[in-house]
């Protein structure tokens, strides 16, 4: 084994053995150290042989969900705070999105945080799993949750639904998508009984299909039909049900954090500028806040510019019309002639160029587009509407 090889072997087995690890730094060729990334981390919840979403007891898998997952070494249970009752346990598989592991039976409730490929261990998650006596009191019948409370039209992602089963055998549900004040269900499913403990996964293609749903407020239903977890219900007048909701949209607002419209007078369109106009609207954010894409489209233009700073140009499916992002912190992750989706991230909030304090300059020009043939227009319209949906 080589001493690269054997520095991050070395690494790896010394976080899981000691509870205090702290990020294992790895020796290059040249004696500089160099370690990958450590883990992002978005949540964590049961993945089988469950007591809920988020609970779970000795033997169960657990599944942490984020980014830079692969060749993760370990999921540490991190208990209560300070580091006397964690507990490591090495992940089973991952994906660049999610690692997995076998609950250990000393582990405590608590959030948990992951051990990258050279042993560097993430940011500990905001949720908690509940584990031992805490996944056993009042465990739930039925639970649901949503991949996200927000789901754009042609975006990156579909609505996406999880739901736990519990009861002693498996039982038939029904799943029903419905749009708020229709009657009618927009989509049923109907899967085979999920056994009892199991967490299981719909997803809805109607946004990605060839005919655009109407924007609006969307529920998921799952209603139990019969077996254990009815029979557990049957005090009930009516078949145990669980709901969530989310709104389907047709935009992202440009900015992904906080933010602050602006609104003095040389902030809005229109506004002067030393025998110029403002052609667009500045919205202020932190720098390194996230741009996405405000709908889907082909990056027109990707460039630097004394006055603009890095930015770019999009231009949205149909020729509705084009947007430019300036100011960027350095350029997009998205190259000039790439396609991209509604709230695909495009790059970051910055102050390069001509700009006081870190913002986002944004404009919308009329088709045939920018600089092309087209006009500059207020955007504020479409940027307050955006902020408003969902």
């Amino acid at each position: 084994m080589g001493k690269f090889a054997a520095i991050i072997a070395f690494a790896a087995t010394a976080a899981l053995a000691a509870p205090g690890a702290a990020t294992a730094q790895v020796a290059s060729a040249n004696g500089g150290a160099a370690a990958s990334p450590a883990p992002v981390l978005t949540d964590v919840g049961c993945q089988a042989s469950c007591r809920g979403l988020q609970r779970a007891t000795a033997g169960a898998t657990v599944r942490v969900t984020g980014r830079g997952l692969k060749g993760a070494t370990a999921i540490v249970f991190l208990g209560k705070k300070g580091p006397r009752d964690d507990v490591y346990q090495r992940v089973t598989a991952s994906t660049d999105t999610t690692a997995d592991a076998i609950v250990p039976a000393k582990a405590r409730t608590g959030p948990v945080r992951v051990l990258g490929p050279d042993g560097q261990p993430s940011k500990a998650t905001s949720r908690r799993i509940l584990l031992g006596r805490d996944a056993t009191r009042n465990a739930p019948l039925l639970q649901a949750r949503i991949s996200s409370r927000r789901v754009f039209l042609d975006g990156a992602s579909l609505p996406t639904l999880t739901f736990f089963v519990g009861g002693g055998a498996p039982s038939e549900v029904r799943v029903d998508l419905l749009r708020d004040g229709e009657p009618q269900p927009v989509a049923t499913w109907t899967p085979g009984p999920p056994a009892p403990g199991s967490v299981n996964t719909i997803v809805w293609d109607g946004p990605a299909g060839p005919v655009r749903p109407p924007e609006g407020r969307y529920r998921f239903r799952i209603t139990a039909l019969g077996g254990a977890l009815a029979r557990a219900s049957s005090q009930s007048e009516s078949a145990p049900t669980t709901a969530v909701d989310f709104f389907l949209v047709g935009h992202a607002f440009p900015i992904q954090g906080t933010y602050k419209i602006g609104t003095s007078s040389q902030q809005v369109f229109g506004a002067g500028r030393g025998g110029r106009r403002h052609q667009g609207h500045d919205i202020f954010a932190k720098c390194g806040t996230p741009l996405v894409a405000a709908t889907s489209g082909v990056i027109k233009r990707r460039a630097y510019q004394s006055a603009a700073g890095h930015y770019i140009v999009l231009a949205a499916d149909g020729g509705e019309a084009d947007y430019a992002y300036m100011h960027l912190r350095e350029p997009a992750l998205v190259k000039a002639g790439e396609r991209v989706k509604t709230g695909q991230l495009v790059g970051y909030v910055g102050d390069t160029g001509r700009a006081s304090g870190c913002h986002l300059h944004f404009e919308k020009w009329t088709a045939p587009g920018w600089y092309s043939g087209g006009s500059p227009v207020d955007p504020l319209p479409d940027l307050r509407a955006w902020a408003r949906a969902g």
